[in-house]
Formats: structure tokens, C-alpha cells, sequence
């Protein structure tokens, strides 16, 4: 009986001590679940900052952006009207004789603004052509003049 006794009381020794165990084992299971939702919520935290830090950055490179491209309108604009303003005087020039003065105001939008500009191309062909025609007209007068001294001194 005594045996009974002894296995007895080593099958509840045994039985507290394993259950004292899985006491110590739950209380360490429950902190490391909590040290895992708190790891958790500091991420969770840490990745809306971050969304929002990114949504910041976002939104400024956005204005950034759209006031680069009010800037470069605005200076487009002015190159625009500078170019036009060119031309007004290169025409103005043009329409009151002062050939060279145009083609040389014309040269000016075609060297620094718009190589490609046909109203300055134009501007300088017309004014071309009219100062090769005054040369033309101005030839065809020299050489009358000249036949005439020659006509005037074969009498």
C-alpha cells in the first residue's frame, strides 16, 4: 500500500509540476503575444507615417511640377512676343525702304529665337529681292547714262 501511496503522491508531484510548467509556459506565450501586437502596432504606425510622409512629398513635387510649367508657359509667352515684336519692326523696316535694317532685325529672330520662322525668311527674300531690283534698276541707269555721254560724244 505503501508503494500505492509513494506512486501516488509521484503521479501528483509529477502532475503539478507539469501543469506549474504549462502555467510558465502560457504566462510566456501570452507576453511574447503581447510584445507581438505591440511590434505589430508600432509598424502599423510606422507605415501610416510613412504614407503620409510619402503623400507630403507627392503633393509637393505636384505643385513643384505645375509651377515649373506656369513658368515655362509664361516664359514661352514672352519669347513669343518678343519674336512677334521683332517682326513688327522688321515689317515696319521692310514697308519704308529701309531694306537692310530689315533683313539685319529679321536675321536677329532667325539666329536667336526661331531658325525656322517663314515670316522672317519672308521678310528677308522680299527685302532681297527689292534691293536686287533697285540694283537692277540702278545698273540699267548707270549703263543709259553711259550710253548717253557715248551717244553724246560720237555726234
Amino acid at each position: 500500500m505503501t508503494r500505492i501511496w509513494l506512486g501516488l503522491v509521484v503521479a501528483v508531484v509529477f502532475a503539478g509540476v507539469t501543469v506549474a510548467g504549462c502555467g510558465q509556459s502560457a504566462q510566456n506565450e501570452t507576453q511574447e503575444g503581447v510584445d507581438l501586437t505591440q511590434a505589430v502596432s508600432q509598424v502599423d504606425q510606422a507605415a501610416q507615417q510613412a504614407k503620409a510622409e510619402a503623400e507630403k512629398a507627392a503633393q509637393q513635387a505636384k505643385m513643384e511640377a505645375e509651377k515649373a510649367a506656369q513658368q515655362a508657359k509664361a516664359d514661352a509667352e514672352a519669347r513669343a512676343a518678343k519674336i512677334n515684336d521683332l517682326l513688327a519692326k522688321a515689317q515696319q523696316l521692310l514697308d519704308s525702304g529701309e531694306l537692310q535694317k530689315a533683313i539685319n532685325q529679321a536675321q536677329v529672330v532667325l539666329n536667336q529665337y526661331d531658325p525656322n520662322s517663314s515670316v522672317a525668311q519672308n521678310i528677308i527674300k522680299t527685302a532681297r529681292a527689292q534691293l536686287e531690283k533697285m540694283a537692277e534698276d540702278k545698273a540699267q541707269e548707270v549703263t543709259s547714262g553711259v550710253q548717253g555721254v557715248l551717244e553724246g560724244m560720237g555726234q
